[in-house]
């Protein structure tokens, strides 16, 4: 049975949390039914208070943790001792890298690819996504480029078929649109509803975008920088 610091959590009961956590606080190291700690449980669910609650009883971070966290220096020591964490995969199925990714930790990011992680590993999930899919669902354009020099796959596909395109024409990010298209992702790509990236930023009115993904589509030039 799940411990009460998940039903804290979710209640975003920091009180309970805090009494929890002072009466009994190795529970901010014990999993819940699915495998998954209370930090990355609290950052799954957007609980920044949560989360600094449990990291002020000082629970020794899991390579996990410390990826989504940022915390490069405990990510280094762990990979150190440890060089397989690098590809290493939670217990609900996303890697590591992938984790880094999507909580928006660039160094953490790039220590793991130096490191030799699999920039195209793909999570253990029906979500099928890869650390390109959470960078630009993060809408991180400075991390998408880091991916795409790391050798990343700009047309994989995740869950329903989405595209790190299709993100960026949602989001209207015009920067990680381009970058996308110059390492050759394919703007006539559609999701299993049959949209394309174009289609996604004429719904949400991104027009910049559409405009990019509208003339590499055509075969045209688009405009320059600036």
């Amino acid at each position: 049975m799940d411990s009460p610091i998940f039903k804290a959590i979710d209640k975003r009961d920091h009180g309970r949390l805090r009494q929890v956590l002072l009466a009994k606080p190795e529970l901010s190291e014990q999993a819940n039914d699915e495998g998954v700690r209370p930090i990355l449980y609290a950052l799954y669910h957007s609980n920044k208070v949560a989360v600094e609650t449990i990291l002020a009883v000082g629970p020794a971070l899991t390579v996990f943790e410390a990826a989504a966290l940022g915390d490069v220096e405990r990510l280094a020591e762990l990979i150190a001792g440890s060089p397989d964490l690098k590809d290493s995969y939670t217990p609900d199925g996303h890697s590591v890298l992938g984790l880094a990714c999507f909580f928006g930790q660039l160094e953490a990011a790039r220590l793991l690819l130096r490191s030799g992680a699999d920039a195209n590993a793909v999570s253990r999930n029906e979500m099928g996504v890869s650390a390109i899919h959470a960078a630009s669902a993060a809408d991180r354009s400075d991390i998408v480029a880091l991916l795409i020099e790391s050798g990343a796959d700009v047309n994989a596909r995740q869950q329903r078929d989405f595209t790190a395109l299709h993100a960026a024409a949602q989001h209207g990010n015009a920067e990680m649109a381009r970058m996308l298209l110059e390492a050759g992702a394919d703007s006539g790509a559609v999701t299993n509803e049959g949209k394309a990236a174009a289609d996604l930023a004429a719904q949400h009115g991104h027009d910049e975008v559409l405009t990019l993904v509208t003339l590499r589509t055509e075969g045209k030039v688009w405009p320059l920088r600036g």
